[in-house]
């Protein structure tokens, strides 16, 4: 036996089953909104928010079983991190055939705006969304939240594997699905975490690409939403968005409330 535990932080939407939309063999999903861009429109008042970029950080030995097997490299990372977008992930040889979600303290994006309706896409079983920047497909296994001191909340999936785990990739690009790539990767050790003590041995990030938080973030999951961002009068965020007073940005990088996962419905 093996296992793999996997963390989500930043921009991450978990997509439940009860949201109706999942393939019927899909029991739960993880989508990294597409933010590539950020986003900016005056009528919004939302002001500016930046471009957010999706990759995945890794314990060495993981990362480089990733970057051998073909994935590419976060440009400009330096070989440290490896560059998911337009990527669909999935564990090939789970050991057990059922997905405990455990989500209460995870935002619900119908909270905010009641009438959210995913836009079309999230129902394909191989091919990346036009709003999604990547996602992973989750069957097995438990999924859990925490919450940074700083007010972030962020997600691990740990789940046992027959044998080391094996992570199936397959990209989309210009809308033609590649072939898929099969990575072996190192069983992930008891008590294992990255950066900032999250747990596991890769983490997938959805975060800003000038490496701050912004005061907004959070409103780009409204980019799944089939009526986009709406107006502020038309959204209720009753939880703190604001940076800590007095203290640096640079210390607060994917730490902040505009930085948490999400859930939908």
């Amino acid at each position: 036996m093996g296992q793999l535990v996997m963390s989500f932080r930043g921009i991450n939407m978990h997509v439940t089953k009860k949201s109706g939309v999942l393939p019927a063999d899909v029991q739960h999903r993880v989508v990294a909104i597409d933010a590539s861009n950020g986003y900016e429109h005056p009528i919004t008042e939302w002001g500016a928010l930046p471009p957010h970029v999706s990759f995945i950080e890794a314990k060495p030995e993981v990362l480089a079983a990733l970057l051998n097997a073909g994935l590419p490299p976060l440009p400009g990372s330096n070989d440290e991190r490896v560059w998911l977008h337009g990527w669909s992930v999935r564990l090939v040889n789970p050991a057990g055939r059922r997905a405990d979600i455990r989500l209460d303290g995870v935002f619900c994006l119908t909270e905010a705006l009641p009438g959210m309706v995913l836009k079309e896409g999230i129902g394909n079983e191989v091919e990346v969304p036009d709003w999604a920047a990547s996602f992973v497909d989750i069957d097995s296994g438990t999924v859990t939240w925490h919450q940074f001191k700083e007010g972030a909340v962020y997600t691990t999936w740990s789940v046992e594997t027959e044998g080391d785990p094996v992570l199936e990739f397959t990209q989309t690009k210009d809308g033609a699905i590649q072939p898929s790539l099969r990575v072996t990767i190192p069983s992930t050790p008891p008590l294992a975490h990255l950066n900032h003590h999250v747990p596991g041995s890769m983490v997938l990030h959805n975060g800003t690409s000038d490496g701050s938080d912004k005061q907004w973030d959070f409103v780009l999951f409204y980019l799944a939403n089939r009526d986009g961002i709406p107006p502020k009068n038309g959204i209720n965020l009753d939880f703190p968005m604001d940076l800590p007073p007095d203290v640096p940005i640079m210390a607060f990088v994917d730490l902040t409330t505009s930085c948490s996962n999400s859930q939908y419905p």
